[in-house]
């Protein structure tokens, strides 16, 4: 189905991690004077993101307008349909057609580049190259591919986002290096693009502010001072942008979530462990856990000293031996026969072992409400060992959340920390002994496959700033969610809106006059194309362990 083309535009920018923690102060300062121009002249506001606000279940939820129950996006992994192992996500796992699909088949044309969690890429009417979760650096992340080859064609290569690299010392002049050749490259290759290829929808997204966010939070001095370089780097870029377009275009600067510090670290196996819900199969001196706390270290010194090349080298000579060591780690000490519940994730997901569900379920349909409420008033109890406040602000169940097909593949319990600055670390073998029994470490952590801290954490408040000339001078307006800018975008570009998204169009952003004259246009959800292809295979067992080690390059998995 097609629908009349019009000549309007939408210029998208990403700012992964963005928040006015940040950028409030800068703007104040004078620092930031094209976000602040944007800002003027349109409106703004908190966006809020998923539950929990995690870049595969926010990026996704924005491309879909539609909340993770749908389109099947919890985490960075997603559980196995049997046993007890978890898999990689990519967007295979997307079971609803994307932003990118729906326009390309309205003939717009489109081009998006760095979106986290679009790989393997789509054929869409443009470009799509895939962000941080792209496996390596080849063509094949390009649609097409030969776009990839034209950049590196003109540019000599192509720089995936860059992080701290696996098994090298934290190196600061190099890391900014580093840093800011990877934003000029985004910027570089960004504007190459949107300049040589016809588009109505342009989305760039900067990963850098999310990184140094991660890593910088907390620091002191020069170091902390990257993050406010990164932003201000950013801007000056976003001006470049801006340059490039006209004044009939809107221009939108969003984010997936907002960042903070992480004011404590929480062990929430150990917590399982104690409270008698994970159980271990042998003493706390058995072989088994023995074995299982010397594998665990051993891959953490192979992770951090063995050159890169030398682990590709393993990964094809003893091809399965990575995954027998992450089971043997994350199972080998476990009795599955008495656990009732288990944890997945640095978010706080908690799942029941049911009966029926796994293969060694221990707790009935009778009895699952209760453990749950048993489970959710004991994590309410839980207090900062340092100042005695509680730090669990709410409990949910997955359908107090989530809605649709895929509610059955979420966490039954999901923890909300309060203000989401309580990391959760994954691991049975915390020091014990202290007056929190093990459950508390310290807030400064350093990611096990490399030598850099990691001292900054998300927030569920992203970034949302609108301009352009249906955007009326609105100022900062309110609640606002990640699953607004599905049709909020389509309506930017007078594309007719599926009737059942979980979002809104943010009618306060428009012009009044301009919103009476054109009214948001929507079409029954039964006419969209077929999903998309929810397999979680796809993927080649090297490709799965590059992503792998990119991911834990930013921590996000043990």
């Amino acid at each position: 189905m097609n629908t009349p083309r019009s000549d309007k535009k939408t210029f998208i920018l990403a700012l992964d991690g963005g928040t006015f923690d940040v950028i409030l102060p800068l703007v104040e300062q004078g620092e930031l004077p094209n976000i602040r121009r944007l800002m003027e002249r349109g409106s703004w506001g908190r966006l809020r993101s998923t539950i929990h606000p995690i870049t595969p279940a926010a990026w996704t939820s924005f491309m879909t307008g539609l909340n993770p129950g749908r389109h099947g996006v919890y985490d960075f992994v997603a559980p196995e349909a049997s046993g007890y192992g978890f898999q990689l996500t990519t967007a295979l796992n997307c079971k609803e057609e994307t932003l990118w699909s729906y326009l390309s088949r309205h003939d717009k044309r489109v081009i998006a580049v760095n979106l986290p969690f679009t790989y393997p890429p789509e054929k869409v009417n443009g470009v799509m190259i895939s962000g941080l979760d792209a496996p390596m650096v080849r063509r094949e992340i390009a649609s097409p591919p030969e776009v990839f080859d034209t950049l590196v064609g003109q540019f000599g290569e192509y720089i995936m986002d860059w992080t701290m690299p696996v098994g090298r010392r934290f190196n600061l002049a190099e890391y900014k290096e580093n840093l800011w050749r990877t934003l000029e490259f985004r910027y570089e290759s960004g504007r190459y693009l949107m300049t040589n290829y016809p588009w109505d929808c342009f989305m760039l997204v900067f990963n850098s502010t999310d990184h140094v966010q991660h890593v910088f939070w907390q620091a002191e001095d020069e170091a902390r001072s990257i993050i406010e370089e990164t932003y201000r780097r950013a801007d000056v870029y976003l001006g470049k942008f801006l340059e490039e377009v006209d004044d009939d275009t809107t221009v939108l600067i969003v984010s997936d979530h907002g960042a903070g510090p992480i004011e404590r670290v929480f062990y929430l196996d150990r917590w399982l462990e104690r409270e008698g819900y994970l159980v271990l199969s042998s003493s706390t001196l058995s072989p088994g856990r023995v074995l299982v706390g010397l594998a665990r270290k051993g891959r953490t010194f192979l992770r951090r000293h063995l050159p890169v090349s030398v682990k590709k080298l393993l990964r094809y000579a003893l091809p399965g031996t990575r995954d027998r060591v992450e089971t043997l780690i994350a199972t080998r000490n476990v009795d599955w026969s008495r656990v009732k519940a288990y944890s997945s994730g640095y978010y706080g997901n908690i799942y029941i072992n049911r009966k029926g569900d796994k293969p060694k379920g221990t707790v009935s349909a009778e009895d699952y409400d209760m453990l749950c409420s048993e489970i959710s008033d004991k994590l309410m109890q839980i207090e900062d060992p340092s100042t005695g406040e509680r730090i669990v602000e709410r409990v949910y169940r997955k359908h107090d959340i989530y809605s649709g097909e895929q509610v059955r593949y979420a966490p039954d319990l999901i923890i909300r920390w309060r203000d989401y600055a309580t990391y959760t670390e994954k691991g049975l073998e915390a020091a014990s002994g202290d007056k929190t029994g093990g459950l508390f470490a310290d807030r400064h952590l350093n990611v096990e496959s490399s030598d850099f801290p990691l001292t900054g954490t998300h927030r569920i408040d992203g970034i949302f700033i609108a301009a352009g000339p249906a955007i009326r001078q609105a100022g900062e307006i309110e609640k606002l969610s990640i699953l607004d800018l599905f049709p909020t975008l389509l309506h930017t570009l007078s594309q007719p809106i599926p009737d059942d998204r979980d979002g809104r169009v943010i009618e306060e952003i428009f012009d009044p006059a301009y919103f009476a004259e054109n009214p948001p246009r929507y079409i029954p959800a039964d006419t969209l194309s077929s999903k998309r292809d929810g397999a979680t295979g796809g993927l080649s067992e090297d490709e799965e362990a590059a992503i792998a080690e990119r991911l834990r390059g930013l921590g996000y998995l043990g």
